[in-house]
């Protein structure tokens, strides 16, 4: 999973102390997350909510393969350790459009492509004609590659990047965090303005508060994108209403 990945390489990074260039930035990172996730039995139950009680337990249970897996790979983490992390990584990461490279592959890939387009006439080897139809080709498979197959696929990029992971969530703001392909760099945009001394939020996207309490330990106040989930909604209409068990669930069926 693509959080196991970034959890991991996260925790290279602390392993490193101050010579990891990301130190300043992991120092910061909280120590303790206060999610459902660390909850006993009764909290959860006090939730009365038997949707995320359930999923709250395929995490933990999620949670412990994934140390399983990294302890049987002969990688030291304890599992506090990589609890942390990939608390970390599921409060703090977003995602985006996928990219088949980096802008310095790509330039030196097209520098190469120029390289051999003037070489192949010169010695030779072949036309002027042929080695511009490769040129060609190798540009439009550079496309296709980084740009239109991502596309097609759905594929996405996950990132934990610095100071962008520090914004806080409001559902309801217009906002943007692109990856600008030539600068190498990402941006984040505030589609409306921002006044002096005033907090810059951002969207985590479509999240329910389902979502925020399970990942990120908070509810959000008029959730735009909430949802109640209600688990086994026929069977419980069923004993209100008096009707023989099942019959409501028959009736749908047919």
């Amino acid at each position: 999973q693509w959080y196991t990945q970034l959890a991991l390489l996260l925790l290279a990074q602390h392993a490193l102390g101050d010579e990891s260039k990301l130190a300043p930035w992991i120092a910061a990172l909280p120590r303790e997350f206060d999610t459902p996730y660390s909850w006993g039995a009764d909290d959860v139950e006090a939730l009365h909510y038997p949707h995320l009680a359930v999923a709250i337990a395929e995490q933990r249970a999620e949670w412990a393969k994934i140390h399983a897996a990294v302890h049987a790979s002969g990688i030291g983490y304890s599992r506090k350790q990589l609890e942390w992390a990939l608390h970390c990584v599921r409060s703090r990461a977003f995602s985006g459009a996928y990219e088949g490279s980096t802008p310095q592959q790509r330039i030196g890939l097209v520098g190469f492509i120029a390289l051999l387009t003037v070489l192949y006439p010169l010695s030779g080897a072949g036309s002027w004609s042929d080695a511009l139809s490769g040129a060609v080709a190798g540009l439009i498979f550079i496309v296709a590659r980084d740009v239109i197959s991502p596309r097609v696929l759905g594929l996405k990029r996950y990132v934990l990047c610095p100071l962008i992971d520090m914004l806080n969530h409001d559902g309801t703001v217009p906002s943007d965090v692109q990856y600008r392909v030539f600068s190498d760099t990402f941006c984040v945009t505030a589609e409306r303005e921002v006044g002096t001394g005033d907090e810059v939020r951002i969207s985590y996207g479509p999240r329910s508060n389902d979502q925020l309490l399970q990942y990120h330990g908070f509810v959000e106040r008029g959730c735009v994108h909430d949802a109640y989930i209600m688990s086994a909604f026929l069977s419980h209409v069923d004993t209100a209403c008096g009707v023989s068990d099942g019959a409501l669930d028959r009736l749908e069926r047919e």
